[in-house]
């Protein structure tokens, strides 16, 4: 599956998004005034997208969009009652997932603000779109399916008007007519945004949840803003969501902030509620101490293994069970941000792969990796992410035999994961083997219920037969 491919090009705002859309509840948000410049907009939701809105000398600031115009246009009006204004200047993006970048139609006219390596995935194709909206149909039916056969229960009747809600929003939002809306100013490592009486530091984190995570700090209200990297509620801390990590560049963002005499107090995540300074001091010294640990182990030369029993998780994370998270969870947590540090010191296999690709073609390609794993297992990365993105690359250049010989050695390298079949589906799909393209998303669906994707896609290609 491709890791949310995201947007069309750029188009004006659609006439039906000026307003906020028609849903099953009044106000599908609550709003928290963090001080008179700083207002804080909770979707009622599942996910509780936040968007941060800043009234500035020199126009509104807002951060982040949520998911669909159709929830950002209520966000604008709420903002334009609590401010009493409506020159929004600026939008910045934490990062280009759908979940906070579909919705910035509902700001037209604000510049779009946003790492220069998610500008591409800004300005890409609508098929993400229509996947979301196409899931959320099916979302949609099911749970008024369960509300009508639901017995007298007043708090999952809430719970599902609310997810209700949220779908009609998504599909409204992203249906017939939505264009995303195209970044309007980039930077690569840092960017002050001077807005007269308040200023917009914003800092590229490095490789992490996604390619383009960035960090805002607003020093004359002491907030830092976090996007998906420091979550506890709902998600836990999804800052090694990448192949790739850019593990000491973190580290040294995360020291110069902390050490900045403008300072911050508040930190605020893409979701849930607010932090203070000093959980994200906690969560900064498990970064550090892994990071600290993981070569440590690698200079002395132990197995993986022996690795991740010598780094056990500190006894103070396990706060998180409190809010809801099993100490299984917590533990899966643990280990695979072990596995992903772990990774970063090991030697990749993609430009191996590619080179000999160009020379003896793909088997051979696969069969060295066979033969590295194992007798060098220790020594190179053949980490999912990395490998699947090679693959989209083989699609993208035309290349599709070799594509699906790279997601079949994929699938067997990772069995259980519903995303590796639902990419062998897809590469498939692209060289018209339907068959196979309907069994490998079947799989994907068996071992990932929840996968949108994979359910759209079988509908298309049974339609089509």
């Amino acid at each position: 599956m491709k890791r949310m491919v995201l947007w069309l090009a750029a188009a004006l705002l659609v006439a039906s998004f000026c307003v906020p859309a028609q849903t099953t509840t009044a106000n599908p948000y609550r709003t928290e005034r963090l001080s008179e410049r700083v207002l804080l907009l909770r979707e009622d939701s599942p996910m509780e997208n936040l968007v941060v809105a800043i009234a500035t000398r020199k126009g509104v600031v807002v951060v982040d969009s949520t998911g669909s115009p159709a929830t950002a246009a209520w966000f604008r009006a709420a903002v334009e009652r609590e401010f009493k204004r409506s020159d929004f200047s600026h939008l910045i993006l934490t990062h280009p997932h759908w979940d906070h970048a579909f919705g910035c139609q509902g700001f037209p006219g604000a510049s779009v603000v946003i790492h220069e390596n998610g500008v591409q995935a800004l300005a890409g194709s609508g098929t993400a779109a229509e996947g979301i909206a196409a899931g959320s149909r099916d979302r949609l039916a099911a749970l008024r399916k369960e509300l009508a056969a639901l017995k007298p229960d007043v708090k999952r009747k809430a719970e599902i008007g609310s997810d209700i809600a949220f779908r009609e929003r998504i599909i409204q939002g992203l249906s017939a007519g939505f264009a995303p809306s195209p970044a309007t100013l980039s930077f690569s490592d840092e960017m002050t945004l001077n807005m007269g009486d308040v200023s917009f530091h914003l800092v590229f984190f490095g490789r992490a949840h996604s390619g383009s995570d960035i960090l805002i700090h607003i020093p004359e209200e002491k907030i830092l803003i976090t996007g998906d990297l420091f979550l506890d509620k709902g998600w836990l801390p999804l800052f090694a969501g990448m192949d790739v990590l850019d593990i000491p560049r973190w580290i040294d963002v995360l020291n110069k902030l902390f050490a900045d005499p403008a300072g911050f107090v508040t930190v605020i995540p893409g979701h849930r509620g607010t932090w203070r300074r000093e959980k994200l001091a906690m969560w900064k010294e498990y970064i550090e101490s892994l990071w600290a640990g993981v070569q440590a182990a690698k200079r002395e030369q132990l197995t993986f293994a022996e690795a991740a029993i010598r780094l056990p998780l500190a006894e103070r994370y396990r706060y998180v069970t409190e809010l809801g998270h099993t100490e299984e969870a917590l533990q899966r947590f643990h280990q695979r941000n072990v596995a992903a540090f772990w990774r970063q010191l090991l030697i990749p296999v993609v430009p191996m792969m590619d080179e000999i690709l160009a020379k003896s073609g793909m088997q051979a390609a696969i069969d060295q990796c066979r033969t590295l794993r194992k007798t060098k297992p220790e020594q190179y990365n053949f980490g999912e992410s990395g490998l699947n993105r090679y693959g989209y690359q083989l699609l993208g250049r035309g290349d599709k035999a070799s594509a699906v010989e790279l997601f079949r050695f994929i699938a067997e390298l990772y069995p259980d994961s519903a995303n590796a079949y639902d990419s062998l589906g897809e590469s498939y799909m692209e060289s018209g083997d339907k068959e196979r393209a309907i069994a490998n998303y079947e799989k994907s669906l068996q071992l990932d219920p929840e996968n949108d994707n994979a359910r759209e896609m079988l509908k298309r290609l049974r339609r089509d037969k």
